[in-house]
């Protein structure tokens, strides 16, 4: 019988399996096998920081997103609630906030009058001659 030259392997194999895989490799008597012993890795530095990091902050309360930037607010009793929301004039409000959207509407008409004005304005306005005297368009600008 021929001798082969050897090839040193490394195999990695799940826990749950190594047996029945070293005596599968072993009963075809295709390796020899010495087994590594188990070694622990040295965590690197940054590693070794993140968890020190990690620990210190474990014993602070955990809290959502938003309560790291807006206070927490405290509960109130249902006899608050409702003295506070029977309080509360609400039609006022919804008036106040229909007054503000006919406003906005009307700033938004105004802003596009402006905006047609002034294009109208870069467009016609051209150089008669070199003493740079300027010619305006004659329609009538919205106040």
């Amino acid at each position: 019988m021929a001798v082969l030259p050897l090839e040193k392997l490394h195999i990695v194999v799940h826990k749950s399996v190594k047996d029945r895989f070293l005596h599968e490799l072993q009963r075809q008597g295709l390796v020899h096998i010495t087994e590594m012993e188990e070694r622990s890795l040295q965590p690197s530095s940054d590693l070794t920081r993140v968890n020190e990091a990690l620990a210190q902050l474990s014993s602070y309360k955990k809290r959502g997103v938003l309560e790291m930037f807006l206070p927490v607010k405290r509960s109130i009793t249902t006899t608050i609630y409702d003295v506070s929301s029977r309080s509360y004039d609400y039609q006022t409000t919804v008036s106040e906030i229909s007054h503000l959207k006919v406003q906005r509407e009307q700033h938004i008409a105004r802003l596009h009058r402006l905006q047609e004005d002034t294009s109208l304005l870069e467009i016609s306005a051209g150089i008669l001659d070199n003493n740079s005297v300027y010619l305006f368009s004659r329609r009538k600008l919205h106040k």
